[in-house]
């Protein structure tokens, strides 16, 4: 039985372009991903991934952070 997808935050280290972001995202999206929003006060965008996205960025140099996407609650 496969893991199911998820729904992540994605962010980027400070000197990533622009180019190397969409290109990640061309790439998740053709391997059955689903960019859900584009963020441009980060470098980075919120997804619905696959197990395999998620575990591929853990050592890609490019990828800051990889969270699951939540909802944030304050007292």
């Amino acid at each position: 039985m496969s893991e199911a997808a998820g729904n992540f935050i994605v962010t980027y280290k400070d000197h990533v372009s622009q180019a190397e972001i969409d290109e990640h995202c061309r790439q998740i999206e053709a391997s059955g991903g689903k960019i859900n929003n584009r963020y441009t006060i980060i470098k980075g965008f919120s997804a619905t991934l696959q197990p395999a996205h998620v575990s591929g960025f853990a050592g890609d140099p490019l990828v800051d952070t990889v969270e699951p996407d939540g909802i944030v609650h304050t007292q």
